[in-house]
């Protein structure tokens, strides 16, 4: 079962069957756009004064760039802003976009951002988190401990879509059993 969403389960899927295997997608999570684009317009009007933008996911970068553009504004309002990534696929949609990140952990986790940042002067300086609506609290509480001031702010939301289970169902009657 794969078990990314369905825009990105296509590029896994063929993956898994080039090599011989039935893929057979189940998502469990839909990305949908925020119901309220109010605080990230916001923080995109005040871009200049931050000093950090940390993207957690392809989908943070995908919804900030929309409402950058929203706003008239494109990657040459980001400079001077140091830019993070969690992941390469984050970064490479970055890059997409006409900009280098400054940070990219080897670890695909908030955790590696902490640790990455270790040595950052944080106190003071301004972070913008635009991600999920729901997400751990863990890189903003830690930020803000080391004396950063973070502004999270909902850039798209996450859902449970309703559950599909008719590919598997047709997996199970092509005689094709997954265990």
């Amino acid at each position: 079962m794969v078990t990314r969403t369905r825009e990105q389960a296509s590029g896994l899927s063929h993956l898994l069957e080039a090599e011989g295997a039935e893929a057979i997608p189940i998502p469990v999570i839909e990305i949908l756009p925020s119901s309220d684009y109010q605080r990230l317009d916001e923080a995109i009007l005040r871009i200049p004064d931050y000093n950090w933008i940390i993207f957690t996911s392809i989908h943070g970068v995908k919804y900030f760039w929309e409402r950058l553009r929203a706003k008239g504004k494109d990657a040459r309002d980001l400079k001077g802003i140091r830019l993070a990534a969690i992941g390469p696929t984050t970064a490479s949609e970055l890059r997409g976009h006409g900009v280098e990140p400054d940070l990219v952990p080897a670890e695909f986790r908030a955790e590696a951002i902490l640790e990455d940042m270790k040595g950052e002067d944080l106190e003071g300086k301004r972070i913008l988190l635009p991600r999920a609506a729901q997400a751990r609290d863990l890189l903003p509480k830690e930020l803000g401990a080391r004396g950063a001031r973070v502004c999270v702010v909902e850039a798209y939301r996450t859902k449970k879509p309703k559950a599909d289970f008719a590919g598997l169902q047709r997996s199970w009657t092509k005689g094709k059993s997954m265990w």
